[in-house]
């Protein structure tokens, strides 16, 4: 979570959004989705208002993805 914190802090809570796809990466942050619940009540014990953790579970993501769509 701290990880988290600073990257909202560097770039704002709009630019950072997690994903269970890692990407090849060499440590996985959790084994698998069914920590998901976890990782949304550690945001909430870190500060997160429930907007902000919907921009960083899947919000952030939605918009992206919509805004690529309607320029494609």
């Amino acid at each position: 979570m701290d990880g988290i914190a600073r990257a909202v802090d560097a770039v704002g809570v709009d630019h950072v959004g997690l994903g269970s796809d890692v990407g090849g990466a060499s440590r996985n942050a959790w084994p698998d989705d069914t920590d998901f619940p976890v990782v949304v009540r550690l945001l909430r014990q870190k500060g997160f208002s429930a907007e902000e953790i919907g921009k960083l579970v899947g919000g952030d993501y939605v918009r992206v993805f919509n805004a690529s769509v309607r320029t494609a």
